[in-house]
């Protein structure tokens, strides 16, 4: 109903107008306001203004903002005037008749309480909004009790409803009503919970509260508007700005297009960005994970290897003493942004800038609740990467030059935060770094090898140009950005200075994301291959054989960890990045070797070996030299093996991978899966197709401020009802879930817990089917229910302190051990295969076999009994063609 008010109103003025009516602004002054209905509506509009501009000229901002809540005459604002007009006598027909000169009369004492208000007080509250006729459609986005929100789809406004009177905390003491067990607090924070966690738009976030208030006693401290919900848990007011879709340049507010002819003509569109503050949002993230982000000084460190990005040569140069990395306050960032589609039937697309936090441990870094949000564009064209992120930038280098005040335990101290790196895809990174694009002549970041045009618009790097490349450097890609500036033409592929120039270095510091370059471009470029009829002459062709690879695929079953089940190879093109790696990693070669001739298992071997130690949680600094090694074997064997055509952009960044390593480590610390992730959480965030942005920014600003608030709860049995849908809950020691049984166990592994515990039990034991130790959950074949999965293989240390690979049996809860049969690994992986006819692939896939990332086993009748702390991390079992294999797990950080 309220919806075809609008509409109507927009199209002829004589019906009532909508509720919280707001006014408009044109060219520095206000407009007439809608038409009212009685004259005593109009003179209280009167009464109430002259009251602002009294309070605004006594008061400061917060007590001019106290004001307009208390008065009396707030609530007429917010007052339906077709029920007015018919509480007066009122019809629509006289409320057209009141005189224009009236409104008039209210818009000049509106415009004197602005030009007089102190540092705009008011003008910041009340600004302009489009007069255009908007769509009909029923939009969740629309439906916040008596308030709209603050951001339409085609205007800049701010409703005067909306303002921030300075919450107070919600109470953790007090009861939400009598006897219910739960504090204020929790009750709040419940409720935001689940409509974070399931997405909730508006609308039922709206229906819930009042069906909250329905079942609840009468006297209850529940949220009664989705208003006062949103204001506990609003952190950011984003800073907004609307550009042109055709010229980029920004819009005036008080303008509904661009005013340029041409942009007139083509009937551009309004873009819009929004900057969020990333100071508070780090002053926030420190004042509550304080002794979190200390884990640069806490971590493990073990000379000669690499664990974290802060074992790479550039984080360790800047830790030394009296550098910036040395002192506890100061933290690293990494930046990213990257396009996300928003709907099917339009061309919009949103462009958030992510900022990730060096100081936070691995398994948290690239959690949504802790990946900060610096901004977002909005719009049917890709933005200027020089728009974006120069306002990013500018507040970056306040940041590192003054930082930001927290109160730490009561001290207040100055957080200060550097922009060590940026990751991007191709495409972007080609954008932010003013570089010609990965098809272009000279479009790779890292070298000068120029690429030769096979194909119209696909540009091949072979491996024989690269011995006349030369490596870039910051120094050579700023001399080469002013002459191209100065001559109007690119050199070396460089178009002209980048915005990142000035913060990092912007060779070194844009890293390849092994993501979109290896997974997404090797891998999936690779077996697509293998699959195309086109080559089906050719050695490695496997497409007679893809109903057999899709049958050992579907019967494998990894980790629980696997977020997606093996999916058939003929769906290659529907593949995420998550299965693509698992793919590479874990199930191509075990099945491939059956199916194709040697050279080729030993080739592919080298690109999974590699990627196998790059990715590792514990890099020997000496391995880094054979993956690289490795990897330049197979880049130069590329076109002997599969032509000229299959020498890509991304197949030459493998030569440059390495490099990566040793600045920043493992590539998983500068992976681009964590970011993907949270735009695919984002895209859940907003419904209906108005206010994008700012439900876009509400929901991800007050999904961290949960997290926080949670923190801070008194009662034991709320922590650890929040605690379940805490990241960092569990990730440290370890914890029992899923069911409890008390079971006889057969004697002979009775006696087993009898012998590991040295005395006499009775023969009932309480055992647990499954077990968290860190990040990590396992289950137990006893009572396993897992029908495509498999948990229960593990690494794990024995009495003796000898490291074995064994199946988990059982989880007693009682001696805290576990019962394991043990595997008997066979042989080496890929000995029985004949020798390569190229001495040099054989040679190197040899040296990285000896790493031992994949273990010919067989069972065992043997029982063990450990410490839970034993168990040391979990690996894939693969059953292919009467063949069990255990392939290592890289690391436990990435969860896909």
């Amino acid at each position: 109903m309220e919806l075809q008010r609008r509409k109507r109103y927009n199209r002829d003025h004589t019906c009532p107008v909508p509720r919280a009516t707001r006014w408009r602004q044109s060219n520095d002054s206000f407009e007439t306001l809608p038409e009212s209905t009685s004259t005593k509506h109009y003179s209280n509009y009167l009464q109430f203004s002259e009251e602002l501009i009294e309070a605004n000229l006594m008061c400061q901002e917060s007590t001019f903002t106290s004001t307009i809540l208390q008065s009396d005459k707030f609530t007429d604002l917010d007052l339906d005037l077709e029920i007015e007009a018919l509480s007066s006598g009122s019809s629509d027909e006289s409320a057209s008749d009141v005189e224009d000169t009236d409104c008039s009369a209210l818009c000049s004492l509106i415009n004197t309480a602005t030009e007089n208000a102190d540092n705009g007080s008011l003008g910041s509250v009340l600004s302009d909004i489009d007069g255009e006729e908007t769509e009909s459609v029923v939009d969740d986005a629309v439906v916040d009790d008596c308030l709209p929100l603050i951001h339409t789809g085609d205007s800049n406004d701010w409703d005067i409803f909306d303002i921030d009177i300075g919450d107070e905390l919600l109470s953790t003491t007090e009861q939400v009503f009598d006897k219910s067990g739960v504090s204020v607090a929790a009750a709040w924070h419940g409720i935001m919970d689940f409509a974070i966690h399931h997405h909730l738009p508006y609308s039922a976030i709206q229906n819930l509260l009042k069906l909250l208030s329905f079942i609840s006693p009468e006297n209850n401290h529940l949220p009664k508007t989705l208003h006062l919900l949103k204001k506990q848990y609003k952190l950011e007011v984003p800073e907004k700005k609307k550009y042109c879709s055709h010229c980029l340049q920004i819009v005036p507010a008080n303008e509904a297009k661009c005013s340029k002819l041409v942009c007139k003509k083509l009937c551009a569109d309004i873009c819009w960005y929004v900057h969020v503050p990333i100071a508070e949002q780090i002053k926030v993230l420190f004042e509550e994970c304080w002794e979190i982000l200390q884990y640069p000084f806490t971590r493990r460190t073990e000379p000669g290897y690499l664990h974290d990005i802060h074992d790479g040569s550039v984080f360790l140069e800047l830790s030394k003493s009296g550098r910036f990395f040395s002192y506890r306050e100061h933290t690293g960032l990494i930046l990213n942004t990257d396009g996300v589609a928003t709907f099917q039937s339009t061309m919009h697309t949103l462009w958030p800038i992510y900022f990730a936090v060096t100081s936070l441990p691995p398994h948290l870094r690239m959690n949504k609740e802790y990946i900060l949000l610096g901004g977002v564009w909005f719009g049917p064209k890709k933005p200027n990467m020089s728009i974006i992120l120069e306002p990013v930038l500018k507040e970056l280098h306040q940041l590192y030059c003054s930082g930001v005040e927290a109160k730490i335990s009561g001290i207040t101290t100055v957080i200060r935060a550097k922009l060590l790196l940026s990751v991007f895809d191709l495409p972007a990174k080609a954008a932010v770094v003013n570089l010609k694009q990965f098809n272009g002549r000279y479009g790779c970041l890292y070298c000068t090898n120029p690429g030769e045009n096979v194909t119209p618009g696909c540009s091949v790097y072979l491996p024989s140009a690269q011995q006349h490349a030369t490596e870039r450097t910051n120094s050579l890609m700023i001399a080469w950005a002013s002459d191209a500036e100065i001559g109007g033409e690119s050199v070396y592929g460089v178009k002209g200075h980048s915005i990142l120039s000035s913060v990092i270095d912007i060779v070194n510091g844009v890293p390849i994301d092994y993501m979109h370059a290896v997974l997404e471009g090797v891998t999936k470029y690779f077996t697509s291959m293998w699959l195309n009829s086109k080559y089906h002459q050719c050695s490695f062709y496997l497409g007679r054989k893809t109903k057999e690879i899709d049958k050992i695929l579907l019967q494998l079953k990894p980790p629980g960890q696997f977020h997606r089940s093996p999916r058939e190879i003929s769906h290659i093109k529907l593949w995420k990045a998550s299965e693509l790696r698992a793919w590479l990693l874990f199930y191509s070669l075990p099945i491939l070797q059956h199916y194709w001739p040697s050279e080729y298992v030993h080739h592919w071997s080298l690109l999974v070996f590699s990627m196998h130690l790059l990715l590792s949680s514990r890099i020997a600094i000496s391995d880094i030299e054979v993956a690289e090694s490795a990897l330049k074997t197979f880049y130069q064997r590329v076109p002997e093996m599969y032509g000229d055509s299959a020498c890509t952009a991304n197949v030459h960044s493998l030569i440059h991978v390495t490099q990566m390593v040793k600045l920043w480590g493992p590539l998983w610390t500068h992976s681009l899966f964590g970011f993907e992730n949270m735009n695919g959480h984002i895209r859940k965030l907003f419904h209906g197709t108005r206010q994008i942005l700012d439900q876009l920014v509400f929901y991800v600003t007050a999904h961290r401020s949960l997290c926080f608030q949670t923190r801070l709860l008194c009662a034991e049995h709320e922590r650890c009802y929040f605690s379940q849908f805490d990241c960092d809950s569990s990730v440290s020691g370890y914890s029992f879930e899923g069911k409890s049984h008390k079971v006889s166990l057969p004697l002979e592994l009775h006696a087993i817990v009898e012998h590991f515990v040295s005395h006499k039990v009775v023969n009932t034991h309480t055992l647990s089917s499954k077990f968290r130790k860190g990040c990590t959950l396992y289950s137990c074949k006893y009572f396993s229910q897992e029908k495509s999965r498999n948990s229960n293989v593990c690494f794990f240390e024995a009495i003796n302190g000898e490291i074995k690979i064994g199946c988990i049996k059982l989880f007693h809860i009682d001696f805290k051990l576990a019962l394991i049969t043990p595997f008997n690994v066979t042989g080496r992986f890929l000995s029985s295969l004949r020798k390569s006819r190229n001495d040099t692939v054989a040679e190197e896939c040899g040296k990285l076999m000896s790493m031992n990332f994949f273990f010919v086993v067989e069972d065992t009748n043997t029982q063990l009994a450990i410490p839970l702390h034993n168990i040391l991390e979990n690996c894939i079992l693969l059953e292919i063609n009467n063949d069990k294999l255990v392939v290592k797990s890289p690391n436990e950080f990435e969860f896909h």
